[in-house]
């Protein structure tokens, strides 16, 4: 998921071209531009769908190895348990209490520890899908921008610090795009990665 999104501006060339033959062309291919971010932002938004599927759908699978380690887990608890209980000569009944209630805050903290997990994989995909809805946000307002400049490009208008304005915008928007995509693309090899649980203090 690692992707860079780049915007060429056509500002700067077309106001020095607006008495020119090649206004037109240019013209065109601000045209083609908007055409292609507007359609580009669709499957954008498609794109993001298909990847919060598979993100859940790999949380599903985690979640399930993780309840499987949890029984192994517990079980191992109590067996050892019981081995060292079985090793105490006549054991009084404080000591078959004190082997139970180890067992017990054992068990107990280890549930906790495998469901802390499933709930940082499902903290994680909400973080995505929050990641995605501003990326999106973002690129509306990419190419909100660019059809302002390609009106600018079909009147031959120039107002400098309109366009400079918007191209500030345009900037600041592509950077905050690409800077979402690596936020993204962290939590998501993350989501993938084989799910670990920390032993509890």
């Amino acid at each position: 998921m690692k992707h860079k999104l780049i915007f060429v501006p056509l500002m700067a060339l077309v106001f020095t071209l607006t008495g020119c033959p090649r206004y037109e062309t240019v013209r065109r291919v601000s045209q083609q531009q908007l055409n292609t971010q507007k359609a580009f932002k669709d499957n954008l938004a498609t794109y993001f769908k298909h990847m919060s599927d598979f993100a859940k759908a790999q949380v599903s699978v985690a979640k399930f190895f993780l309840d499987d380690l949890r029984d192994q887990k517990l079980q191992n608890l109590e067996d050892l348990a019981n081995d060292q209980f079985a090793t105490i000569q006549n054991p009084t009944q404080g000591q078959r209490d004190a082997n139970r209630k180890k067992l017990g805050e054992d068990t107990a903290a280890w549930k906790n520890a495998y469901e802390n997990k499933k709930k940082e994989l499902d903290d994680l995909v909400t973080q995505l899908d929050a990641k995605h809805a501003e990326m999106l946000n973002a690129y509306s307002e990419i190419v909100a921008t660019q059809e302002v400049l390609n009106d600018y490009i079909k009147m031959k208008k120039y107002d400098e610090v309109i366009v400079d304005g918007l191209m500030d915008k345009l900037k600041l928007n592509q950077d905050k795009v690409n800077a979402l995509f690596q936020d993204a693309s962290s939590l998501a090899d993350k989501i993938s990665k084989p799910p670990v649980v920390t032993p509890p203090k």
